[in-house]
């Protein structure tokens, strides 16, 4: 497989992730006994690798644990028209393993629009070309 290849692997795998972690939000929300508290996580989940797959569509290094906020700002630099969907990432109540984390139907709901938003934005400014299945 050739670096151009093994790129474009990548950005696949991180977008597919992305809409699935999109999806997973989605369900949750909606389901009869939602917990909120897993939305927000699937949509910053989601939010991170979109903006994975678009760093390395830019060919920008990303360490795999890096935090949201700072590929956020990163992409920003690369793209400043970016910043009035991806700055929304930044004020977004960052989801916590702590017992006491709590969220609500209005945060989810929130959470679940800016991670559609930062997807589709990003993944208007990937070629369509990578998304050949001979590439």
């Amino acid at each position: 497989m050739t670096k151009d290849n093994q790129l474009v692997s990548k950005i696949k795998k991180s977008l597919s992730a992305s809409a699935i972690e999109l999806r997973a939000a989605g369900i949750v929300f909606l389901s009869e006994a939602p917990v909120y508290e897993d939305v927000i996580y699937h949509c910053e989940t989601a939010i991170a690798n979109a903006l994975r797959a678009f760093l390395i569509f830019r060919r920008k290094d990303t360490v795999q644990n890096m935090d949201i906020k700072q590929m956020a700002d990163i992409c920003i630099e690369i793209e400043p028209m970016l910043k009035k969907t991806i700055f929304k990432v930044i004020l977004m109540k960052p989801y916590s393993k702590a017992a006491d984390f709590k969220s609500n139907a209005a945060e989810a709901k929130d959470a679940i629009l800016i991670a559609e938003k930062v997807f589709h934005s990003l993944l208007e400014r990937i070629p369509i070309d990578i998304f050949n299945p001979e590439t």
